[in-house]
């Protein structure tokens, strides 16, 4: 058990100490009226075949990206609700089961996904996602980006710190608890 103060004690305490004035669920900025001066080419992955609060902040934020100017591809499993919104939303979608019994094959099929796309960027946001985007970019020399959705605790352990450390050029958290991990 973590001591209070410290990694997800700290979140809830804050939580419990500050007020909270929460923006309306999964908003994101409107639009800049001038597109982005230099547009990118994003390819996300998620593992997730579930429909939950990151799915929709994933497919909010691309949808955002997309508005921005830049170029957004999803690299999710098929048979998830992500990929079908994604889709409706007129998302750039491509299948892939992202398991943990697929990673070697999924390592393979990601790296053609990257030589077609080519994009400069390779944002993943779960575990195994995250190893076969982050291990499949460096191999293409593309720069990558590690989201981290959950308030749990990163365990200390070295493929964690690989992960976190060495395979992602930046980590980005969705809340200050969790970056303070």
């Amino acid at each position: 058990m973590r001591k209070p103060g410290t990694g997800w004690h700290l979140c809830f305490e804050e939580l419990r100490c500050k007020p909270v004035s929460l923006p309306r669920p999964f908003s994101m900025p409107e639009p800049s009226a001038k597109p982005a001066s230099n547009p990118l080419t994003i390819l996300h992955t998620e593992a997730s075949d579930a429909w939950g609060g990151q799915e929709i902040r994933i497919l909010s934020e691309a949808l955002w990206m997309r508005e921005q100017g830049h170029r957004i591809i999803l690299v999710t499993p098929g048979e998830g609700q992500l990929f079908k919104n994604a889709q409706e939303a007129g998302l750039e979608v491509e299948s892939l089961a992202l398991a943990k019994k697929t990673q070697l094959g999924d390592f393979f099929a990601m790296r053609r996904l990257l030589r077609r796309y080519q994009p400069q960027v390779v944002a993943t946001h779960s575990s195994v996602d995250s190893w076969v985007g982050l291990l499949a970019a460096r191999s293409c020399r593309i720069r990558t980006v590690r989201f981290r959705h959950v308030s749990t605790g990163v365990g200390a352990h070295s493929l964690n710190r690989i992960q976190y450390g060495k395979l992602a050029d930046a980590v980005v958290t969705t809340g200050n608890c969790i970056g303070q991990q």
